[in-house]
């Protein structure tokens, strides 16, 4: 039942009650008054033949009470004028304790209507007419009743007689039908007009009820232009201005997320990897044009708005990864799986992150990264790093070079002036001379760096490998802390290289700590494809003008150092297919995080570099 059947059937309620309990108080009043008529004139009438009993009696002397009173005229004559003067009192009878007619209102016994009716005591009239339900007085004065009264006579003390009177209801039963009606129609009427009311006021009050429901409706459509004007200044009128701001933030509110809406899909779409948003129940919201070249969905937005196992089917491998992350409300997060035939398969890493942070998901966004393409560009961006490095190198080697050829042809110019002017050039001649010999070992050191490696692969531990070159050290004040995973694999790698590529970190680390210090080596299994070592030490660390040239070739801070040494380390990381990573502070220490291939025996080694 709506609001507009409820407003008035609830006023007619409450009215209709109103209008039958006054009705049936007024009712109830009127019955009482006819009830306490026929009580009193019962009362009246007994005391009046009590009376003229009494003087009866008084004036007989020592006669017979009962002739007495049967030949008393006047107390005869006094039942009649009862009688006939009392619109109520049908007979009036004295009777003697045995029962006898003393004297009687009635021609003859068998007339008094006592004889042909059910008489009921007057008591019963006196207990209706003293209780709070009216429907007993209507019953008792609907129809034609006869309620007799009795009172005793006594007579020395001793009871004699008694004087009954009868009253009959069949007098006002015409009057009480007549009240019952007229209350009955009052009411009937009252309700028709508060029915009438109701339905009218019930308009009067819902008419801004349903125009905000109407505009509320309208709101939730997505109608863009929605205004309420419901007229007058009452609180229906505030509230219809408080809607209409609520219309206009909600239409700005609308405006603004369809804008992100359509930005964040035009993102999606753009991206490079498989891109779905699937709801709670299962159902493709969204797939961007490569997740449905892929997965083998219909375009045009054709296949959204369908459960995804319905399109996919129930033993496809998306479905047995995302369906239980859906059924749970958990996620899925880098998980490896492939599709295809034998012929062609293809490898995917699949995340199912969750939509909303409530305890129940609205769905899940779910991408799908393609590992070729990730192998493809880690080896560009892998390359790129090679090629940056190598022209640093380049670089440095450059430097290394022309400095001594500068001096050289500074030192042969002057020479050439001291041998026309007659002067001594064994001093230049040597300077020469010496630069000629560092331009030597420069070219040395390239050619070192330079110099393909033939690696000779072999099963190896890391944790061993570090174990043996950190027992080697010897410096006073050092100490190495090992942090070794146990469980880690072996991999395939040219021992002397790697072992050299090292050593030569850990002895830079060790000599970081002039006054000493811990020096940590670890190592862990980052993926099922790579294990990594760390090394790090506690000592006075490298400044960041410095730490984008330690690789550089010939670059050192360090009195008396080559500038070969991590040079060559990272050229060996490199050949074995590793890379290194830095992170250092000035007076915080060092840390060498060392990323390697872990390969299993029989996958062959990567091509060199030179």
């Amino acid at each position: 039942m709506g609001l507009r059947a409820k407003l008035p059937f609830t006023f007619l309620a409450l009215l209709t009650a109103a209008i039958v309990a006054v009705s049936g108080i007024y009712l109830d009043r009127m019955l009482r008054q006819m009830a306490h008529g026929l009580i009193t004139s019962s009362d009246r009438c007994s005391k009046e033949v009590f009376e003229q009993v009494r003087v009866a009696l008084s004036n007989a002397g020592g006669a017979e009470p009962a002739a007495v009173l049967h030949n008393d005229n006047a107390l005869n004559t006094a039942i009649r004028s009862s009688v006939a003067f009392s619109e109520y009192v049908i007979y009036l009878r004295v009777t003697s304790i045995d029962g006898r007619d003393l004297a009687t209102s009635d021609s003859g016994p068998d007339a008094s209507p006592a004889a042909q009716r059910m008489v009921r005591p007057i008591a019963d009239l006196e207990k209706l007419a003293s209780s709070h339900w009216p429907l007993g007085l209507v019953r008792a004065l609907w129809s034609d009743q006869i309620y007799e009264s009795s009172r005793s006579i006594e007579i020395n003390g001793k009871p004699f007689g008694f004087i009954k009177v009868g009253v009959s209801t069949g007098l006002i039963a015409s009057q009480v039908h007549q009240i019952t009606e007229t209350v009955g129609i009052i009411a009937l009427i009252a309700v028709i007009l508060t029915t009438l009311a109701a339905f009218a006021m019930s308009n009067l009050i819902l008419r801004p009820v349903l125009a905000v429901t109407s505009s509320m409706e309208q709101l939730a459509a997505g109608n863009s232009e929605v205004n309420l004007n419901v007229g007058g200044s009452d609180e229906f009128s505030r509230l219809a201005d408080r809607f209409n701001v609520l219309s206009r933030r909600i239409r700005a509110e609308r405006n603004r997320w369809e804008s992100e809406r359509g930005g964040i899909f035009n993102a999606l779409r753009s991206i490079q990897d498989l891109v779905m948003l699937v709801d709670s129940d299962g159902t493709l919201l969204f797939a961007n044009q490569e997740a449905q070249d892929v997965l083998g969905l219909s375009g045009s937005g054709i296949s959204e708005g369908k459960p995804l196992r319905m399109l996919l089917g129930a033993d496809h491998p998306l479905m047995q990864l995302i369906g239980p992350a859906l059924s749970a409300g958990t996620e899925v997060r880098d998980v490896a799986f492939e599709i295809g035939d034998r012929l062609d398969r293809r490898r995917f890493l699949v995340s199912a992150l969750s939509l909303g942070q409530g305890r129940e998901s609205a769905g899940l966004l779910v991408i799908m990264r393609d590992l070729e393409q990730v192998r493809e560009l880690e080896t560009v961006v892998d390359q790129s790093s090679r090629l940056a490095r190598m022209g640093s190198l380049l670089s440095g080697v450059a430097h290394q070079i022309r400095t001594p050829l500068n001096v050289m042809t500074l030192q042969l110019e002057l020479l050439r002036q001291d041998i026309e002017g007659g002067r001594d050039a064994d001093s230049r001649i040597n300077r020469v001379t010496q630069e000629i010999a560092r331009l030597a070992k420069a070219i040395d050191a390239l050619m070192r760096f330079m110099r393909p490696e033939q690696l000779k692969y072999e099963q190896l531990s890391l944790n061993d490998l570090l174990r043996e070159i950190g027992g080697q050290i010897t410096r006073a004040g050092v100490r190495i802390d090992y942090q070794l995973d146990s469980s880690l694999p072996f991999i395939r790698a040219d021992r002397d290289l790697l072992s050299e590529a090292l050593r030569n970190m850990i002895n830079n680390g060790v000599e970081a700590m002039p006054q000493g210090g811990v020096l940590a080596l670890s190592t862990r299994q980052t993926d099922a494809d790579s294990v990594e070592v760390a090394i790090k030490d506690s000592g006075v660390g490298i400044s960041q003008e410095n730490l984008e040239r330690i690789y550089n070739l010939y670059f050192t801070t360090k009195q008396g150092g080559s500038g070969l040494g991590l040079s060559l380390a990272l050229r060996a990381i490199d050949l074995h297919g590793g890379s290194v990573a830095v992170d250092s502070k000035v007076g915080g220490g060092t840390t060498f995080k060392i990323q390697l291939p872990a390969r299993p025996s029989g996958e062959s080694a990567p091509a060199q570099l030179s």
